[in-house]
C-alpha cells in the first residue's frame, strides 16, 4: 500500500507491506500500520503494477477488541462510484 500518513515529519509518499484476505462484498482485510493520511491509498499485489483496491476505513469490534483494516477492492461498482462522484478531468 501506497499512502501518505500524518504521522510522518514530511508529507510523502510511505510505502506499506504486508498479508491481505479477501473477504465477501468486494474488500480485503489487512493489518497494516494504517493512519490518518493513508485513506485512499493504493493497494497493490506484488504481481501487478496496477492497483487492487484503496484503502477505505479501520475496523474496531468485539470484546476483547479487534482491530483491522479494510480496502476496497478496485472493481466495478469503485470505479463507477468514483467515475460518478470524483473529481478529475474527463479524457
Amino acid at each position: 500500500m501506497i499512502g501518505y500518513p500524518i504521522d510522518k515529519p514530511i508529507p510523502s509518499p510511505w510505502r506499506k507491506g504486508g498479508t491481505f484476505t479477501v473477504v465477501k462484498g468486494g474488500r480485503y482485510e489487512h493489518n497494516l500500520d494504517a493512519v490518518p493520511g493513508d485513506s485512499g491509498a493504493a493497494a497493490y499485489d506484488n504481481g501487478d503494477d496496477r492497483s487492487n483496491g484503496i484503502q477505505a476505513t479501520q475496523w474496531r469490534v468485539g470484546n476483547p477488541p479487534r482491530t483491522w483494516n479494510e480496502v476496497r477492492k478496485w472493481d466495478a461498482t469503485t470505479h463507477n462510484f468514483f467515475d460518478a462522484y470524483g473529481n478529475w478531468p474527463r479524457v
